[in-house]
């Protein structure tokens, strides 16, 4: 008899035991499925036009820069990195005299790191196209029209 409760005792435990590894086994499954379903959204959502391709490298040619201020144009995008359909940092409503920190030629077009003369530090810098600048000086001494 007590082998009997014993044997049956076991087989409770064993039995809890596998339902609650299925228990797991079937969140675990659930979640994955979530998050599958979640990348797919997000590769959708990635431009197909973009520049980036696998197996391609740009080559990014920095120089430093000949003049050290400029003004762009109003209505200028201020970009996070040094590409057409980089995100926008800032839009210019003004033309505005800006500091040129760096120089840098990516596919045979100029472009410039600037500062622009902000109160905050937030949004200051990014990346402008050459054809954005009316004027180039190193100071006001030397203004070079574009």
């Amino acid at each position: 008899m007590k082998y009997i409760i014993f044997l049956i005792l076991i087989a409770a435990i064993i039995a809890f035991l596998i339902m609650s590894y299925e228990g797991k086994l079937f969140k675990l499954k659930r979640q994955l499925l979530i998050a599958n379903n979640q990348i797919e959204r997000l590769r959708k959502q990635v431009p197909k036009n973009s520049t980036y391709k696998k197996g391609k490298s740009s080559e990014i040619i920095f120089e430093v820069p000949s003049s050290t201020m400029g003004i762009i144009n109003e209505n200028t995008n201020v970009l996070l990195s040094p590409l057409y359909n980089s995100d926008i940092v800032r839009v210019t409503t003004v033309k505005m005299e800006v500091k040129i920190l760096d120089k840098a030629i990516l596919n045979n077009v100029n472009w410039y790191y600037i500062s622009l003369p902000l109160d905050t530090n937030i949004n200051c810098r990014g990346w402008v196209n050459k054809d954005c600048f009316s004027y180039f000086y190193g100071d006001s001494s030397d203004l070079v029209k574009n």
